[in-house]
């Protein structure tokens, strides 16, 4: 019989930041994403930004971080970032920013 190994992946951790807070209406707002891992490997893949509201944009990763804009109407957003995962990293969703946008 053959044997399989189930390997833990890690858990990391993900942070969504905007780079105005709160922005101004109309507007492109871009979302910065850091999605933080274990020491000496740097997590890749994608993150999907979603502002709540149907908008969303998405982010390749390069040394674990990344931005990408949304173009927002006057209003207050929802906003989170879900990391895909890696072979190392199980997928995560960040805690909520609000965003507001005026």
């Amino acid at each position: 019989g053959s044997k399989t190994e189930t390997v833990a992946k890690a858990k990391p951790t993900v942070t969504v930041t905007s780079s105005a807070n709160p922005a101004p209406a109309p507007g492109n707002v871009s979302y910065q994403v850091a999605v933080q891992g274990v020491t000496g490997f740097t997590p890749t893949g994608s993150v999907v930004v979603s502002d709540g509201s149907g908008g969303s944009c998405t982010i390749t990763l390069s040394s674990g971080g990344g931005s990408c804009s949304i173009d927002e109407a006057k209003g207050t957003y929802q906003v989170t970032a879900d990391y895909l995962g890696s072979s190392q990293y199980r997928g995560v969703v960040s805690k909520i920013l609000s965003e507001k946008v005026q």
